[in-house]
């Protein structure tokens, strides 16, 4: 009877372990697709890639996959020339008309920048391509005041898409914190603002486009409304620039370290800002001079460091005037035929 009553009794305790056994192997295969998704979905910019009319700026995640395309179109054992930067860069310094001024080949010659682009997106596009750069020999660095106001920094969806754990450290205050961390080890939670729209974008009807790669890197605006030429837009931009101006924080320091890394691997760097239209500059001199002070001694100062020449190009020496704006901060095509061969000339000739 004893035997009988114990052989019972166990049989309940076998099937809750098999269930137990059941429900963990079930959240551990639910675990491993989460991680698969979260890997080469989530953290993979061609998800992001909204490929509307507009091209890369469409999206501002997607343009790394835009800009990946037109990468892959070239050979990069030919590339010997770069610039990084930002949507002001992306717009002025077309590598067709560098090397034309050059005489080589335009596949010697390709532009990394990307719109809204601050110091954390440069050095992330940098790390990402470097190592496919057997030839580079000379990249321009194009900086301005807007990537180095650290206010907002962790706001920012492609600081959330590609940020390093270092990084976030570095931007963390008790508001965010959590926010951070789970989105550097979750990238779908992260990044779920940007996927949702995607979604809901796809469930409309509205499907990407996917353009056709633009030569040498992003393809650039070469219209603005007139309106984006006055000084009441000057004064937006301005103020948009420099509110709650932070100098200090992660794109700071990530730039310092950009321009260290750059040096050390042994590639000629130039730093330098593009002129912008007076209408742009007297808002900056008269209600932010001391933060664009604070700015030029920074940028000064790193370059001196690592005996890099910063330049901050001037509308007179470059030959721009109105006439070679979009609006009153980025040039058309006719500003930008001006400055690739005013600075391919100087810098790479």
């Amino acid at each position: 009877m004893a035997s009988s009553t114990s052989t019972v009794s166990s049989i309940p305790s076998t099937s809750k372990f098999k269930a137990f056994r059941r429900m963990g192997w079930g959240l551990l295969v639910v675990l491993l697709i989460l991680a698969i998704a979260d890997i080469y979905i989530f953290r993979n910019a061609y998800t992001y890639d909204l490929g509307t009319e507009k091209g890369a700026r469409g999206g501002i995640i997607g343009q790394w996959a835009q800009l990946d395309r037109s990468f892959e179109g070239t050979d990069p054992d030919r590339i010997e020339y770069a610039i990084l930067g930002d949507s002001q860069s992306l717009d002025a310094f077309r590598p067709d008309m560098m090397a034309d001024e050059l005489g080589m080949e335009d596949e010697q010659v390709f532009n990394f920048s990307v719109t809204g682009g601050k110091p954390t997106d440069i050095a992330y596009t940098y790390r990402q391509y470097i190592e496919r750069l057997p030839n580079l020999q000379h990249i321009i660095l194009v900086v301005n005041e807007h990537q180095f106001n650290n206010a907002d920094s962790a706001k920012d969806p492609k600081f959330k898409f590609h940020a390093t754990l270092r990084q976030r450290i570095q931007a963390m205050d008790r508001d965010n914190y959590g926010e951070l961390l789970t989105g550097w080890v979750f990238r779908s939670f992260g990044m779920r603002t940007e996927w949702q729209s995607l979604v809901g974008r796809y469930r409309s009807g509205e499907l990407p486009v996917n353009p056709a790669a633009f030569p040498g890197g992003i393809q650039p605006m070469t219209w603005s409304a007139p309106a984006d030429r006055t000084a009441d837009f000057a004064m937006q931009v301005a103020d948009r620039w420099f509110k709650d101006w932070q100098m200090d924080g992660v794109y700071t320091h990530t730039f310092d370290q950009l321009v260290s890394d750059i040096h050390d691997d042994g590639i000629e760097l130039t730093i330098v800002q593009l002129p912008r239209t007076d209408l742009f500059e007297q808002q900056v001199r008269s209600k932010y001079a001391a933060e664009q002070q604070a700015y030029f001694d920074h940028i000064r100062s790193i370059a001196s460091a690592s005996s890099v020449e910063f330049t901050v190009m001037d509308a007179i020496t470059t030959g721009v005037t109105i006439d070679s704006f979009r609006d009153t901060n980025h040039v058309n095509p006719h500003g930008a035929e001006q400055l690739s061969r005013y600075a391919a000339d100087r810098w790479w000739r």
